[in-house]
């Protein structure tokens, strides 16, 4: 009877050394699988930033055309101006008015002037700005290239 009792005291700590064991071994491989973890969320982020990086000039071209015809198009269709037609965007508008650089074209397309609203983020005051989705800083830079790109083709049609 004695050596039952032993057993039955002796069996719940021999349990507890081995999970112990156990925990000293998985510990280790816990560790080592978060630390795999980091590592491809590291690279999966790096290879997502370089394929931006990486992405054809084209691609940002389309962007920035898209931008024009939901933003632009409906004052500014084909380089004019439909509000004020010594305002147009054709180069030799855009030459007189002091326009005809991307930095320029990014400061009105961000604050607006006279009757066109700003369409920058921080755009102020808000009568000043459009009360439409505003633009992130990199499309108002794409969209300024663009209209110069266009004004100094001659805004050509896509047919041309």
């Amino acid at each position: 009877m004695a050596s039952l009792l032993v057993s039955a005291t002796a069996r719940p700590a021999a349990q507890h050394v081995v999970k112990q064991q156990v925990q000293k071994v998985q510990a280790p491989l816990a560790q080592e699988r978060q630390q795999q973890q980091r590592a491809a969320a590291t690279f999966v982020g790096l290879a997502a930033a370089g394929a931006l990086l990486l992405s054809p000039p084209q691609a940002q071209a389309v962007d920035a055309a898209a931008v024009f015809s939901r933003s632009c198009a409906g004052c500014h269709a084909g380089g004019g101006n439909v509000i004020r037609r010594d305002a147009t965007l054709q180069l030799g508008d855009l030459q007189k008015n002091g326009l005809d650089g991307v930095e320029a074209l990014y400061g009105i397309i961000y604050r607006g002037r006279n009757s066109m609203p700003g369409f920058g983020q921080e755009c102020a005051p808000r009568g000043a700005c459009t009360f439409g989705p505003r633009l992130a800083d990199e499309d108002i830079q794409q969209l300024a290239a663009y209209v110069l790109a266009q004004a100094q083709a001659g805004w050509p049609t896509p047919e041309q």
